[in-house]
């Protein structure tokens, strides 16, 4: 699977966790039965929900979600109660007053990646410049505190899903086609 520029809260029975960005090869080996229930931050939001200073803290980490908001016990069984309507519903209730309102710049860094997403033509940081209206080190700040990686992981990240979608469709170009068609 590629990752993408997501932090992920995720609630497991004595292991609910803060899985952050992931820019390397990982691994989870799944040898039980049990009940997983997660919520994955839109990219770029993450100071938003966690109390934290910089989404780099995450990058390529996993940190139990009990270091971040102790005494987890009732919301845990809580929210792996029951059926997902009901699980959910009591994320969304612990959740919801947690909610920061966005920074400026989280704002911004969010927005810019619905750009990067959105636009299969942007494949350079310096366009990325031009769309967020700041200068590489400002941008590459704003990404590392807001996203947790550089600009520059996100986009390549955008197009390597594009091409993995348009290589699992049966009418797929050629590798050359499809690399040219994807700015590489």
């Amino acid at each position: 699977m590629l990752t993408d520029p997501s932090v992920q809260l995720v609630f497991e029975a004595r292991a609910s966790r803060v899985v952050g960005v992931s820019t390397r090869l990982f691994r989870r080996e799944l040898s039980q039965a049990g009940l997983i229930r997660a919520v994955r931050l839109k990219p770029g939001a993450v100071q938003v929900v966690l109390p934290i200073e910089s989404a780099a803290a995450l990058t390529d980490r996993v940190v139990p979600l009990s270091t971040l908001f102790p005494r987890l016990g009732a919301l845990e069984r809580a929210v792996l109660a029951g059926d997902d309507d009901a699980g959910f519903a009591a994320l969304e209730a612990w959740l919801a007053p947690r909610l920061r309102t966005p920074t400026s710049a989280v704002q911004l860094a969010v927005g810019t990646i619905e750009r990067i997403r959105a636009d299969r033509d942007v494949t350079s940081v310096e366009q990325v410049c031009r769309i967020a209206g700041v200068s590489i080190r400002p941008l590459q700040r704003l990404f590392r505190d807001s996203v947790g990686v550089s600009p520059k992981w996100v986009i390549r990240r955008e197009r390597l899903r594009d091409a993995a979608v348009e290589l699992e469709k049966a009418d797929a170009t050629s590798l050359a086609e499809l690399a040219n068609a994807l700015g590489y």
